[in-house]
């Protein structure tokens, strides 16, 4: 069994922008990889695993200032925190969505390596090599334990906190319930407590999840 989910880094959104806003949406996506989905394997027992990821630029606006965004240098140090963010938060096996080439000057995205077989020094190239030859990085998480964390650093929430993630907090209703995502250095008990609760959590993994769900991955833009 496994927990497949679609990992995109977002430049599909903008209508008429240049390369530089995009670039910029992109690393706002890339520091904001949805962890719910790594919440709910990790509850049931289960690799987290993205069938497709990759750079996003489906829509007919602003095809050019999308490609050019794709072919920018900068397009590499993004795609090495996409991809590391994704490894450092637990992530598993990760299908880029195309590793090939294609053509860029359509309104279906920019998912490819190259734009031609022949073109083979490309900003994802590089990221996408660079990441094979590495070791991958250390795991890292918001919420630590032995550590103190915030009741609103549950899954698929991140800062700066809105309104409406603090109302979801104050109010949970009766039967309801988040997911946090912790991560202990060594295996062990802990013991999770609040300002009305306490509760002993155990796990034979360094890294568990408490609580349950959260609707809805991160907007990135």
């Amino acid at each position: 069994a496994k927990n497949q989910q679609p990992v995109y880094l977002g430049f599909w959104r903008p209508i008429a922008l240049k390369p530089a806003p995009l670039l910029g949406v992109g690393r706002k996506c890339a520091l904001e990889l949805s962890n719910s989905g790594l919440a709910m394997a990790s509850w049931y027992g289960l690799p987290w695993l993205a069938y497709e990821g990759g750079s996003d630029t489906f829509g007919d606006g602003s095809i050019p200032a999308k490609a050019s965004a794709n072919m920018d240098p900068r397009m590499e140090d993004i795609c090495k925190r996409y991809l590391n963010t994704w490894y450092s938060q637990g992530g598993g096996l990760f299908m880029w969505f195309n590793a090939g080439a294609g053509n860029w000057n359509t309104p279906y995205g920019a998912w490819e390596l190259t734009p031609d077989l022949a073109i083979t020094d490309t900003p994802k190239i590089r990221c996408v090599d660079s990441v094979l030859g590495n070791p991958l990085p250390a795991p890292q998480a918001r919420n630590m334990a032995p550590g103190v964390f915030s009741a609103l650093a549950f899954a698929g929430n991140h800062e700066p906190y809105s309104a409406a993630s603090r109302t979801t907090v104050r109010h949970l209703g009766v039967g309801s319930s988040l997911f946090y995502l912790v991560l202990a250095r060594q295996a062990g008990q802990y013991q999770l407590a609040g300002p009305s609760h306490s509760k002993v959590i155990t796990d034979e993994s360094p890294a568990f999840s408490y609580g349950y769900r959260h609707p809805r991955p991160p907007a990135c833009a």
